[in-house]
């Protein structure tokens, strides 16, 4: 593969998921989220520290592209929700996720990654 191709925008960081390895890139900014600290804390668990070759997250690039989308759509809205929550609220079935309740627009605190803007 061309390095070239691998690289990635400032700003963003490549995660794997699924059996696979489906690779996607992200905004670095999202790994404050709960939903991502959930994936991040599952991941520390199923994979140790000890993992070859990138961020992988365990979960199937299904429902990790609705979660993409749904905080593409509503950043604002949507980022305080915990992966939980986006499990439950969305469908994951392209286009006919429900609504996610608005009293999960709250801010979080603190920041895994503190100089990253949110």
């Amino acid at each position: 593969t061309d390095s070239r191709s691998r690289r990635i925008r400032s700003g963003t960081v490549a995660v794997y998921v699924g059996t696979e390895r489906a690779r996607f890139v992200i905004p670095t900014r999202h790994l404050n989220y709960p939903v991502f600290l959930d994936l991040l804390n599952m991941a520390e668990e199923e994979y140790g520290f000890q993992v070859d070759g990138g961020l992988v997250l365990p979960i199937e690039p299904a429902p990790f592209e609705e979660i993409v989308r749904i905080l593409e759509e509503g950043e604002e809205r949507f980022r305080a929700i915990g992966l939980d929550e986006f499990l439950r609220f969305g469908s994951c079935e392209y286009g006919s996720c429900k609504e996610l309740p608005s009293s999960c627009s709250n801010g979080f605190t603190v920041p895994l990654l503190p100089k990253t803007r949110v």
